[in-house]
C-alpha cells in the first residue's frame, strides 16, 4: 500500500524542537527541506523552482509558516494556502514545467499554530525543465536541490541523473525480456493500460474502459491472497472468475491512442464519435490533447461534454484536469518573440515564415522546438489551417515518436494552442457558462 508522505511520525521528524528552546526547530533544510514564512501565489515562480529541484532529486516538502534564522513556527497568517485551487497551481506549473510534477497539499497544526506544506514526489521521468522564463526560473534550466538550495544543475549531477534515467530504462527493458523469453514469446501478451486491449501471438481481448482503473498491479514477490492483493484469474473463453474486472468485449474499432487524437486534428478528420476522443484523453500520460475540435463534432455544448466526463470512471486526477481545461481560459505561449538571445531570433524567423506562410519543410524541421513554440504565438488572424496542419503532418508527425518527451509536450501543447485559436470560439457561449459556474 502507498505511504502518505504525511504520516504523523514523518511530520513529528520534521517539526522536532531544539531540547534548550521549545520555539525553535532542530530540524534545518536541506535536500528535501525547506521553509518559507509566508504562502503568496505571486510567488509561484520562486515555489516552482524549488519543486523542480525536488522532482529533479529525491522529492521533497517545501513547509509554509516557518521563520528562517531562527527557524520558529510563526503559523499561517491568512487562508491563502487553505483557498488555494490545486487545478490553477497545477495548470501554472504545467506551463512553467515539463514533464509535468506530481505534488500533494496537507495543512498542519503544531502548537496551535497552523502550517502549509506541499509534498512534492521525485519524477519519474527526469529532467524536468523549465518551459519559459520568469522571474526565477530561465527557459531551458534544469533544477537541483544542494543542501537547502535549489540551483540549476551542476554538470556532474546532470551526468548522473542522465545515466541514471538510462540504467532504468536499461533495467526494465532487460526485465521485460527476461520475463517473455521466461514465459515463451508466442505466450506473452502486451497490455495497453490507456485503452484496455491485450494483444500477443495467440489473440487479443479488451478490459471494458471503465474497468480499467480497477486494475492493481502486483509487486514481484507478492502475489498471494493472504496478503491482501486480488488475485484475478481467466478461463476458458475470457470469462471473469470471482470479480468483474475482466469482461468480453467485442472489437468493433481499433482501440484509440493518443497518436490518433494528433491525427484525426491535423486531419481534420469527420468522427463518428467524437466523444470518445475527447474521453480518451482521460487515458492518457498528459491532458494536453486538442479538445474543442472534437466538442464541435458532438453538437452538444461544453456543459454536456463535461456532464458526460463527470460520469466516467477513470482516475479521479486526470479527469478533473481534463473538466478544468473546459472551464478555464488557458494559454500556451512559450518563450519570447523580443529579446536578443539565439532561441528567441530563431523562433521569431520561424514565426515570421508561419506567418508569411514561407517556412519550408526543411527549416521547420531543423529546429522543431523553435517550430513548436513559435506556433504559440500565432492568433486567428495569421494561423493559417491550410498551411499549417499539412506543415505539421509533413515535418512533426513523423518525428512524434521520436523525438523527446519534452519536445513532445511541446508538439501537443502548440496543437492545444491551435485547436484554441480555430475551434474554441464556436463553443465560447458554453464555455463562459461554465466558467462563470466555477466562479
Amino acid at each position: 500500500m502507498k505511504r502518505s508522505p504525511f504520516e504523523a511520525s514523518t511530520l513529528d521528524e520534521i517539526f522536532k524542537f531544539d531540547p534548550g528552546n521549545a520555539q525553535r526547530l532542530s530540524s534545518r533544510e536541506s535536500g528535501r527541506l525547506e521553509f518559507k514564512e509566508t504562502f503568496h501565489f505571486g510567488s509561484i515562480d520562486d515555489y516552482a523552482k524549488t519543486m523542480a529541484a525536488f522532482a529533479n532529486t529525491a522529492g521533497g516538502y517545501l513547509v509554509f509558516g516557518v521563520k528562517d534564522k531562527p527557524r520558529v513556527l510563526i503559523g499561517l497568517k491568512n487562508d491563502t494556502f487553505d483557498n488555494l485551487d490545486p487545478a490553477r497551481l497545477t495548470q501554472t506549473l504545467s506551463s512553467t514545467l515539463a514533464p509535468e510534477i506530481h505534488w500533494e497539499q496537507h495543512i498542519h497544526e503544531v502548537q496551535g499554530k497552523k502550517l502549509g506544506i506541499f509534498y512534492i514526489y521525485e519524477s519519474r521521468i527526469k529532467p524536468v525543465v523549465a518551459l519559459k522564463t520568469t522571474n526565477e526560473v530561465q527557459e531551458g534550466g534544469i533544477y537541483y536541490r544542494y543542501r537547502g538550495r535549489s540551483e540549476k544543475i551542476k554538470y556532474s549531477e546532470l551526468r548522473q541523473l542522465l545515466d541514471n534515467e538510462r540504467e532504468k530504462e536499461r533495467e526494465l527493458w532487460t526485465q521485460t525480456l527476461r520475463q517473455m523469453a521466461r514465459i515463451g514469446i508466442e505466450n506473452v501478451g502486451v497490455l495497453d493500460s490507456a485503452t484496455g486491449e491485450v494483444s500477443g501471438g495467440k489473440g487479443s481481448f479488451l478490459i471494458a474502459q471503465e474497468l480499467l482503473p480497477q486494475l492493481q498491479f502486483i509487486h514481484s514477490g507478492t502475489f498471494v491472497e493472504s496478503e491482501g492483493q486480488p488475485v484475478f484469474k481467466l478461463i476458458g473463453d475470457v470469462v471473469p472468475v470471482s470479480t468483474q474486472l475482466v469482461q468480453p468485449t467485442k472489437y468493433v474499432r481499433a482501440p484509440l491512442h493518443g497518436v490518433d487524437i494528433l491525427k484525426a486534428f491535423l486531419r481534420r478528420e469527420s468522427i463518428l464519435l467524437p466523444l470518445d476522443y475527447v474521453k480518451q484523453v482521460c487515458f492518457e500520460p498528459s491532458q494536453f490533447y486538442p479538445i474543442h475540435f472534437f466538442t464541435n463534432q458532438t453538437n452538444v455544448t461544453a456543459s454536456d461534454v463535461v456532464a458526460e466526463l463527470e460520469k466516467m470512471d477513470c482516475r479521479a486526477a486526470r479527469k478533473n484536469k481534463l473538466i478544468e481545461r473546459f472551464k478555464t481560459d488557458e494559454t500556451f505561449t512559450y518563450g519570447k518573440l523580443t529579446s536578443e538571445t539565439p532561441s528567441t531570433k530563431r523562433r521569431l524567423h520561424v514565426f515570421d515564415g508561419l506567418v508569411a506562410k514561407t517556412l519550408n519543410d526543411v527549416d521547420a524541421a531543423g529546429d522543431l522546438p523553435a517550430l513548436f513554440h513559435a506556433l504559440t504565438h500565432l492568433d486567428r488572424q495569421n494561423a493559417d489551417p491550410e498551411y499549417l496542419l499539412p506543415l505539421l503532418l509533413r515535418v512533426a508527425m513523423p518525428k512524434y515518436s521520436s523525438i523527446s518527451p519534452l519536445d513532445a509536450g511541446f508538439m501537443r501543447k502548440a496543437i492545444c494552442h491551435l485547436d484554441i485559436v480555430w475551434y474554441k470560439q464556436a463553443s465560447a457561449k458554453a464555455t463562459d457558462e461554465l466558467v462563470s459556474k466555477a466562479g
